[in-house]
């Protein structure tokens, strides 16, 4: 027991006495291409029969992003669909954030919307080389074409071009 406290005390120790640097880097062990979010996550919607629009915004720490969801479907598709996500271990995604509502007058269809906080994309994959700060895709079924359309037609969206000024 006392080994168990002493490495306890050791890691409490490192985190009170590390920088929010270190504490990322240890966080973070793998940078994603968006393409393969986008793609992983368009499957898993597919696959459960959502329709989803993801939003990626930069996040309070520099080189981090959040991924906010909109997703349409039947309570147990989004249920599915959601758990999916969280227990994939290449994305290693915690879902924050949820919520349900009534989406339309067709019988049974419901919008979830969730955030994923704080996860290391390579801003070279993203839209200007990393300077958008608002990118909205539409990835239901988990594809998108060279000119940044999905094959339904919807276009990526860039809510601010140039945000460095």
């Amino acid at each position: 027991m006392r080994k168990e406290q002493a490495s306890k005390q050791k890691y409490q120790d490192t985190i009170t006495y590390s920088t929010e640097e270190e504490i990322k880097a240890a966080s973070q062990l793998e940078k994603y291409e968006i393409s393969f979010l986008w793609t992983k996550i368009g499957l898993y919607a597919t696959e459960h029969n959502v329709t989803i629009k993801a939003n990626v915004s930069s996040a309070s720490i520099v080189d981090l992003y959040n991924l906010s969801f909109e997703a349409t479907g039947s309570y147990i598709e989004i249920a599915e669909f959601v758990e999916e996500i969280e227990k994939d271990s290449k994305l290693g995604f915690k879902i924050e954030d949820f919520s349900l509502v009534p989406y339309s007058d067709e019988a049974g269809q419901l919008q979830a919307t969730f955030t994923i906080r704080n996860i290391a994309i390579n801003k070279d994959t993203l839209n200007n080389g990393g300077n958008v700060v608002t990118t909205t895709q539409d990835v239901a079924n988990g594809t998108t074409n060279p000119d940044g359309t999905t094959p339904q037609g919807t276009q990526t969206t860039n809510d601010n071009q140039n945000p460095q000024g």
